[in-house]
């Protein structure tokens, strides 16, 4: 098999029902330079079958197993390390759908055709809320917005709390969706479908994220930040979110501690960002002071 333009790699836990769909979606593509990855995660010998007859429908398309439960990146880069060279590389969850059949071929144009860009952000349509999900984060957070999340999810009861109030508040928030904007250049891309261009994996790039899930965003954002790549949110390139995780909003206390280990991993990541920048305008002696915030 040739080396293809775009490898997907879809992370699977128990989501063979949902990778069906994935599968559809992706074999409707015009653009046909991709090869398609779904690390099973599951550690099960039925769901890894599920799995493998998917990947009869198309050679593009091929089940790799860990035999264990790597988590989201973990898995990600256990598939990247199998790869023969490719281009540009997706990573996604497989409960999400291409939004039609133009959707691979713009974000291929959209890479080659921006220098300079390291992580695209198609919008992520809920099925939930109707709303997009990115971009992730607009802009770097500030130290106190980040020791604020931190504080809100420092225990498993707190960080509970915090899911169902934040679910709570994107459920009021549903209406109508805008018609798409301009693209727009971001800090971090919502990280159930990140499409890293070669430049990023050129810069020494990986998805070696220290965490076993959670903050993965934060991980891809702050390599793009510090190598001087641009991550751009593009509103009129669509995927379709179905959210049929298999995390739902009662969740383990081990899931809600990584979810605490998250927050804090995002709060060092402020506090190296925030003194970059005061370094920086030290030793520049004029600096952009706007870019500052009030942490």
């Amino acid at each position: 098999m040739s080396s293809p333009a775009i490898s997907i790699i879809a992370v699977s836990y128990f989501g063979s029902s949902d990778a069906e769909f994935l599968v559809d979606s992706v074999l409707t593509q015009d653009f046909d330079g991709w090869r398609l990855f779904i690390v099973d995660n599951s550690g099960s010998d039925d769901e890894q079958q599920r799995l493998l007859r998917m990947s009869s429908r198309d050679p593009r398309i091929e089940i790799v197993s860990p035999g264990m439960n790597l988590g989201y990146f973990g898995a990600a880069q256990f598939a990247l390390d199998l790869m023969e060279a490719t281009e540009d590389v997706v990573v996604m969850n497989t409960d999400i759908v291409f939004g039609n059949s133009r959707v691979l071929g713009q974000l291929r144009k959209e890479s080659i055709g921006r220098q300079g860009l390291g992580v695209l952000a198609p919008a992520i349509i809920s099925n939930r809320t109707n709303s997009d999900q990115n971009p992730h984060l607009a802009s770097v957070p500030s130290v106190r917005a980040a020791t604020k999340r931190r504080w809100a999810t420092s225990t498993p009861l707190l960080a509970q709390i915090a899911l169902v109030v934040s679910d709570l508040k994107r459920r009021r928030k549903t209406k109508a969706r805008r018609e798409p904007s301009e693209p727009t250049s971001i800090y971090a891309a919502h990280g159930a479908f990140i499409y890293l261009t070669r430049r990023y994996f050129d810069s020494a790039g990986d998805l070696h994220h220290p965490l076993f899930l959670f903050g993965e965003e934060i991980y891809v954002a702050e390599h793009a930040r510090q190598v001087g790549l641009e991550t751009v949110h593009f509103p009129n390139i669509e995927m379709k979110h179905v959210e049929h995780g298999t995390m739902g909003m009662r969740r383990s206390r081990a899931i809600l501690r990584m979810s605490g280990e998250a927050t804090k991993y995002a709060l060092r990541a402020a506090r190296a960002a925030r003194q970059e920048r005061l370094t920086s305008y030290s030793t520049n002696g004029s600096g952009p002071m706007g870019g500052l915030k009030d942490d």
